[in-house]
């Protein structure tokens, strides 16, 4: 099986316009939270393409613990062909080829929505364990998400090893752990491991910023009262 477009093509084409696009030419086509109801926990997930290696960085991230899990690769072409992407991507382009404007958020929606709904829907937590701060997760691949029309049992070769060469994607994970939930032992200075720094110095000295801006307008609403005159104040004895 193949695709009509090459992933490069596709995210060439359509995703770079609006997605953020990292200094290596990697796509973010998702950086946001799944809740998983049965754990009653939430992780930050990212996903990136690596277009030049042809795959998907699967990266989540467990803030109760502030542990990353172990990344995994998913083969890019495999999910586009499996996703009907480029029949859905051909079928809204103009007949003579060029790709308009709209036809570039057309495919950017697309093309992302498609992805991170179908590896979201599928995420699970392969086990997480508190006392030793293991986390990992997987997809959990259901029986129609097998090719039984082709006979080909592609999708047992989504989940790929790490292209040589690839520099896996940098990323700071802002989600903060609970404090009553954090292992002592990793924390130096107050600050949890594999969090940055300057997040927690920035929080205390928004809040004196947010509180010096209150404080001077309730003394300028004081100010501005006590210059009224009795009878403009309500309820003046």
């Amino acid at each position: 099986l193949s695709s009509r477009y090459s992933p490069s093509f596709i995210f060439q084409s359509f995703v770079p316009q609006k997605m953020m696009i990292t200094k290596g030419g990697s796509v973010i086509i998702y950086h946001g939270s799944k809740y998983f109801w049965k754990t009653r926990n939430t992780i930050e997930v990212a996903l990136v393409v690596h277009q030049n290696k042809h795959v998907i960085e699967v990266i989540a991230y467990e803030p109760s613990l502030a542990v990353e899990a172990p990344r995994f690769y998913l083969d890019l072409e495999i999910l586009i062909v499996k996703l009907d992407l480029d029949e859905v991507i051909a079928s809204k382009m103009c007949l003579s080829g060029n790709i308009t404007p709209q036809c570039d958020l057309f495919g950017e929606g697309v093309v992302s929505g498609a992805i991170s709904e179908f590896v979201l829907n599928r995420l699970f937590i392969k086990h997480m364990i508190k006392e030793d701060r293991t986390f990992e997760v997987q997809l959990q691949l259901s029986f129609s998400d097998r090719d039984d029309e082709s006979g080909e049992e592609t999708i047992d070769k989504l989940i790929c090893d790490m292209p040589a060469s690839l520099d896996p994607h940098f990323i700071r994970h802002h989600l903060l752990p609970p404090v009553n939930e954090t292992d002592g032992s990793n924390v130096k200075n107050g600050v949890p491991p594999k969090v940055d720094a300057k997040i927690l110095t920035a929080v205390p000295q928004n809040i004196l910023i947010q509180e010096d801006a209150l404080s001077a307008n309730l003394r300028a609403n004081t100010a501005t009262n006590a210059k009224r005159s009795p009878k403009t104040l309500p309820n003046t004895p």
